[in-house]
């Protein structure tokens, strides 16, 4: 599971008015896929509604609501996006119903500018550090 919202760093889509519409507190509006291949972070698919609306202005939820496609939020591409936009932290928790929480490996991937570099594995107590200093909603 990914803690991470890589997506919201794209300011180039904010530019021009993509705002994903969610329906309850918390919810991003979106869902994404994302992979990591040969060292670079892709966004692979994305899933939801969005509206075009000039920056600045409030979003209200219409009827003009067009479902998120990597075609209909990026244009055209091929098959996946490299998130180059993207510098930061990936936070990956693993999730394991059978296992003691201190038994699960939580992953950090630093990434600059879509490019990966070497994971660790870090404790609840890191990852929860890390979590609450990236978290923007």
């Amino acid at each position: 599971n990914l803690y991470s919202y890589p997506l919201y760093q794209n300011r180039a889509l904010f530019k021009r008015g993509v705002s994903f519409i969610s329906y309850t507190a918390g919810d991003r509006g979106n869902d994404a896929v994302w992979e990591i291949s040969d060292g670079k972070f892709y966004l692979v698919e994305i899933t939801g509604l969005f509206q075009i609306q000039p920056p600045g202005t409030k979003i209200k939820i219409t009827e003009d609501a067009i479902p998120a496609t990597l075609y209909s939020v990026f244009g055209p591409v091929r098959d996946r996006i490299p998130a180059t936009w993207y510098t930061g932290n990936l936070l990956i928790k693993e999730r394991d119903d059978f296992k003691a929480s201190e038994d699960l490996k939580h992953i950090v991937v630093p990434v600059k500018k879509g490019i990966c570099e070497d994971r660790s594995i870090v404790s609840d107590k890191e990852f929860d550090k890390l979590y609450w200093a990236n978290v923007r909603y």
